[in-house]
Order: C-alpha cells, then sequence, then structure tokens
C-alpha cells in the first residue's frame, strides 16, 4: 500500500524518515526531502516542513530542482506567518 496515495500522510512520512541520503545521487536526495517537507505540510506540522525544506536547500544546489518546489515553499512561509519570505517566493 502506499500511503501517501491513500492520504496516510503521517505513515508516509515516517517511511521516508528511515531513508539514509548518503551517497545518494541528487535527484533521490531531492524527492526524499521534497516529499517529507510535503508530507510535513500536510499533517499541519510546518515546522518540521520547514525542517525539511533547509535540509533540502543544505543538500541540494542545483536550482532547477529547487524551483520544482516554490509553490510548497512559498505556502509553507505563509503557514509560517513569513510574509516576507513568501513576497521573495
Amino acid at each position: 500500500m502506499c500511503y501517501k496515495s491513500a492520504g496516510i500522510y503521517t505513515e508516509a512520512y515516517q517511511t521516508i524518515k528511515r531513508i539514509r541520503i548518503t551517497g545518494m545521487h541528487d535527484s533521490l536526495v531531492f524527492k526524499t526531502y521534497s516529499d517529507a517537507m510535503l508530507l510535513n505540510y500536510l499533517i499541519n506540522d510546518y515546522k518540521e516542513s520547514m525542517a525539511n525544506y533547509n535540509a533540502l536547500i543544505n543538500a541540494i544546489n542545483d536550482s532547477t530542482l529547487l524551483n520544482k518546489i516554490l509553490l510548497l515553499r512559498t505556502l509553507l512561509f505563509i503557514e509560517l506567518d513569513d510574509w516576507d519570505d513568501a513576497r521573495q517566493s
């Protein structure tokens, strides 16, 4: 069963947390962190979602990949009442 597709976001996040990114290709690191960021956003854990975002930007320097999460980043900043960063997105 795919927890994410079934809308069981907490279980999906618990599964993703077990992934070790050491030695992974950038695209897999991006997918892991961006999915974790999205899942935490969907379960209203915005601080954890921000922690995933920070880990993502520290791990990935590819702006093409980072541009794929601009909408989620903006929504996250809005939820955290960080209007200045939301406007810059």
